[in-house]
């Protein structure tokens, strides 16, 4: 049986490099909110620092820092790269 795993940005280390597939989330306020940040489909993204508990983590895009904790991270779909 071939299972598929499914890459999201809070499973990411600091220095990781990605780019976003697809915002997935059912809280249509929350979606909102990451798309208005920038982070949309195609979109790459760098992991620059995480918190020493795991959370948030700091995240570069579009040449500016953003910081987003682990349960909304988890929201974005990614390929690695």
């Amino acid at each position: 049986m071939l299972t598929e795993t499914i890459d999201t940005l809070d499973q990411l280390k600091a220095g990781d490099c990605c780019t976003v597939d697809e915002v997935v989330c059912a809280d249509w306020i929350l979606r909102n909110r990451l798309l208005s940040m920038g982070i949309v489909s195609g979109r790459d993204i760098k992991v620059t620092r995480v918190a020493p508990m795991g959370d948030p983590i700091k995240i570069e895009l579009l040449g500016f820092n953003l910081s987003l904790r682990l349960d909304e991270a988890g929201h974005v779909r990614i390929q690695r790269k």
